[in-house]
């Protein structure tokens, strides 16, 4: 079977799925990996074809404006800062997905490409399922990961929870609408509704959730395409 890992980010976000491209490889598959140049190293390690995109996250990161998403200690700036570094790269991310995706059985997706990439399975009729290293899935059990964990004294837990999730998902969305759209409509296909992280889980597509049910119980609300 020939499989397409596609991610983006910082090293956290790239080196699992380099892991499971060797476990891949190691059954017998061959896999193509498009990622920034910051997981070329890593993925020299195995017989993965490597896509480079023209993007290196460290060195944004490490830019002093990368460096003030970091310390703003908020969830609509840092949100905010990703977008805009995915954004400024979005044609590479797009190409570099797009040809990844060339003659594969299956595409594999991280939280970062998995709106090109769902694109690229629409338009190309190719099963996808996305991977999610934190748990990202909207749920009423806990707050998004990356606001604050305490419930005020006004909101329900169930209230409170979902509204993180819902409004993390916006900051996004709003940051990448236009650019996932204009990769859409070069592909032949309409407008995406939301984010693929909403709207995967109406379509039912899988979802898998790399972390063990030991540290984060599955929640009630998560869909059985979820493991």
């Amino acid at each position: 079977m020939k499989v397409s890992v596609s991610t983006a980010g910082s090293r956290g976000d790239f080196e699992p799925y380099v892991a499971l491209t060797q476990a891949l490889i190691s059954a017998g598959h061959e896999v193509t990996f498009a990622a920034p140049r910051d997981a070329r190293r890593l993925v020299a390690g195995t017989d993965a074809k490597f896509i480079e995109m023209d993007l290196e996250v460290r060195e944004v990161l490490r830019s002093e404006e990368g460096q003030q998403w970091l310390a703003a200690g908020n969830v609509e700036a840092y949100l905010g800062g990703i977008t805009k570094m995915l954004s400024d790269a979005r044609h590479t991310i797009g190409t570099s997905v797009l040809a990844a995706a060339d003659g594969a059985d299956i595409l594999v997706t991280g939280v970062n490409t998995e709106d090109y990439a769902l694109a690229v399975s629409q338009a190309r009729g190719t099963p996808i399922v996305l991977g999610h290293l934190t748990p990202w899935l909207l749920t009423d059990e806990f707050p998004q990961p990356l606001t604050p964990q305490v419930v005020p004294a006004d909101q329900s837990a169930e209230q409170y929870n979902l509204g993180t999730h819902q409004v993390a998902e916006d900051v996004y969305w709003q940051g990448k609408r236009d650019d996932i759209n204009e990769f859409r409509g070069s592909l032949g296909l309409p407008p995406a509704p939301s984010a693929a992280l909403t709207w995967t889980v109406e379509l039912g597509l899988p979802t898998l959730q790399a972390f063990s049910e030991e540290v984060v119980p599955r929640p009630h609300d998560w869909g059985r395409g979820t493991s």
